[in-house]
């Protein structure tokens, strides 16, 4: 899901958990899923920081 654009949040809330960290550990947020997502919405990203 995460992979084809699904918000972390949405998927907390379909699995039921009360934590976005168990989500986290269930769904292995991949590294390059999260630099996209850096890139694309992150402020500091806007500057070419190269953080990931």
């Amino acid at each position: 899901m995460l992979d084809n654009g699904a918000d972390l949040r949405h998927i907390q809330e379909i699995l039921g958990h009360a934590s976005i960290l168990t989500t986290q550990l269930y769904t292995h947020v991949s590294r390059k899923k999260l630099s996209e997502v850096y890139e694309a919405t992150h402020p500091s990203a806007e500057g070419g920081s190269g953080l990931f």
